[in-house]
């Protein structure tokens, strides 16, 4: 599969994407503001524990008593009061709800559901958060302690996803920390009788280090253009992930080459033909309607040549400056050099996709590596100071400056 080649992101790039997830590892939840008939109330995001509840708390299946519910249990703070040390009050403020509009209770459900989502997105960036540096200080601060211990709003509704997976990425991080340290420990003891061996192994540990930094950058900047729309979800599930950030290096430009000039196609390359098809047959359906054009065009020069008397029809300056600007003929003193902006449209064409690209006296030796094809014994140098330097208007047919066996 071929990677697509992405710039790499900063960490100051990536930062304002993850104000939801360090939210939700701060805090607990996720909030938002209504105002109804004057009075402020503030809603949170549901965590697993309100969702437990919640299953227990609606004993009918009636869709509008569950709403009404749901609502109730995201209601967190009313006119400044906090309601999150009332185990009650949750039923009060299903009743109350309930006698709201039934349009009101709609935009009020579809706020809980919002946030929802965004609780969904936030689990995706999970992931990538783990791997910054601003992550570890923070983990680093919480000292391995229970997230309640650092805000007591936790204590009610319990951890959410969002913080037991970030747990589980920090506590992987820490014993793979620990577990380079005693192995690094080993190595040292070990390269006194061993030195040569004991090398070999850690130049391999650099290059896995190496690997598994890189992976960790993909994964930052495919989570950075999938959320700014660069990337879409189907074309990173095309390539299960697979997308290559930074320049790349020496053996993924041959390996590009050699796939080129066997002729594998993957689908980003699918894509940009695809994309080429579409332009050429646009342009070709564009030079039929010229084509057609010019044909009714003649039928009415023969008709004015003929002896049928045809009325002379006069322009005013107005009328005749008012045709040369839709015949594209510029303001008046400037001639146009070159034949016009269907010459020059032509000549793009004819250029870039009027012909399809070749590898030439390129070929893949044994499907490996890249080689030239034997041609008729002319060294390459030789042909490089015989080719000629063809200098052409844009209406005139291109050609090719190299044999054509090239």
């Amino acid at each position: 599969m071929r990677q697509v080649g992405l710039t790499r992101t900063t960490s100051e790039q990536r930062a304002p994407l993850y104000e939801d997830v360090e939210t939700l590892l701060d805090f607990g939840f996720l909030t938002h503001n209504v105002t109804i008939n004057g009075v402020c109330f503030s809603f949170r995001s549901l965590g697993p524990g309100d969702r437990f509840l919640l299953r227990h708390r609606s004993h009918s299946k009636a869709h509008d008593e569950w709403v009404c519910i749901a609502i109730a249990s995201s209601i967190w703070m009313v006119g400044g009061y906090n309601l999150l040390n009332e185990d009650n009050v949750v039923p009060l403020m299903a009743k109350s709800i309930r006698k709201l509009p039934p349009n009101v209770r709609v935009i009020l459900f579809n706020e809980v559901m919002s946030m929802l989502d965004r609780v969904t997105a936030a689990l995706d960036a999970v992931e990538p958060y783990a791997y910054e540096k601003v992550s570890r200080y923070k983990w680093k601060s919480f000292g391995n302690q229970p997230f309640s211990s650092h805000n007591e709003l936790n204590t009610k509704i319990g951890t959410n996803h969002v913080q037991r997976m970030w747990t589980f990425y920090n506590q992987i991080e820490d014993q793979r920390v620990k577990d380079d340290v005693y192995w690094d420990g080993i190595k040292f003891a070990t390269s006194v009788h061993a030195s040569k061996g004991v090398k070999k192994i850690d130049d391999r540990d650099k290059q896995n280090r190496k690997e598994e930094q890189d992976r960790r950058q993909r994964v930052q900047d495919t989570f950075f253009y999938t959320v700014k729309g660069v990337i879409r979800k189907e074309e990173l599930d095309k390539t299960k992930g697979d997308l290559k950030s930074g320049g790349k290096s020496a053996d993924d430009l041959s390996d590009e080459m050699r796939r080129w000039v066997s002729g594998e196609a993957d689908w980003h390359d699918d894509i940009v033909n695809n994309y080429k098809r579409m332009v050429a047959s646009n342009y070709e359906k564009h030079k039929q309607a010229l084509a057609e054009q010019a044909a009714m065009l003649a039928v009415a020069r023969d008709d004015i040549n003929s002896d049928t008397p045809q009325p002379i029809v006069g322009y005013s300056a107005q009328e005749l400056s008012e045709i040369l600007k839709e015949r594209g003929q510029g303001v008046p003193g400037v001639r146009q050099v070159g034949g016009g902006p269907e010459v020059v449209r032509e000549h793009l064409y004819t250029k870039f996709l009027g012909r399809e690209a070749d590898s030439g006296a390129l070929q893949v030796n044994d499907g490996q590596m890249v080689i030239v094809s034997p041609n008729d014994g002319i060294p390459l140098e030789q042909r490089l100071e015989e080719r000629n330097v063809v200098f052409r208007s844009g209406g005139e047919e291109p050609q090719e400056p190299f044999p054509s066996e090239w």
